[in-house]
């Protein structure tokens, strides 16, 4: 829990501090997005759990990812952000399940390099994943959550309007490498998505 007050803490700073260096009028900015991941799991028992129920059969696999943020422009180079994210990663068959759900906060920035489109973040992110299982072994269904952990982002971002405000639409395109500790073991989550910005 000291984690997400942590988190708590840093957003708020960010968000209290920065609007009084806000260069514009037009300085708040907000985005939501939804994609894909591959995630490498670092606890080995999470991967025994998933080849249990892929031993069952024809095996029904779906990962989604979405995050949503709120930010400040702070000049046409950089922005900062903090949101929410999560990310479910559900193998099922049958009855038989291992579902997972990843979820937490982060803040960070976004940098806008000059070249096309092209942009640049890292973000601090403090979550934690829960456990679903129903597993082939008998043991019925079962709820566990890791603690809370911290961890890093990092983005590279295509903005088709180069951080202007958007004549109609015209996405961005996301991809990330998130680390993050699971008490004595880190999972590995790359995303790729699509960016929509209000």
């Amino acid at each position: 829990m000291k984690y997400f007050q942590k988190y708590l803490f840093t957003s708020c700073i960010f968000l209290c501090s920065v609007s009084v260096f806000a260069n514009s009028t037009d300085w708040f900015f907000t985005q939501t997005s939804i994609g894909t991941s591959a995630v490498v799991y670092g606890d080995e028992s999470v991967e025994e759990q998933n080849d249990l129920i892929k031993a069952e059969g024809d095996t029904f696999r779906f990962v989604l990812s979405s995050d949503a943020a709120v930010g400040v422009i702070l000049s046409p180079q950089v922005r900062i952000l903090t949101g929410a994210l999560i990310s479910t990663d559900f193998c099922t068959h049958g009855d038989y399940y291992a579902n997972r759900i990843d979820y937490g906060g982060f803040t960070g920035v976004r940098i806008y390099t000059g070249l096309a489109g092209l942009v640049s973040g890292v973000d601090y992110v403090c979550g934690r994943r829960a456990d679903y299982l129903n597993l082939p072994n008998g043991s019925g269904s079962t709820v566990s959550r890791t603690s809370w952990g911290n961890g890093f982002r990092f983005t590279a971002e295509y903005d088709f309007n180069n951080g202007q405000k958007a004549q109609g639409w015209a996405p961005v395109i996301s991809m990330s490498y998130r680390r993050m500790p699971r008490g004595g073991s880190y999972d590995h989550n790359f995303t790729i998505c699509f960016k929509a910005g209000f």
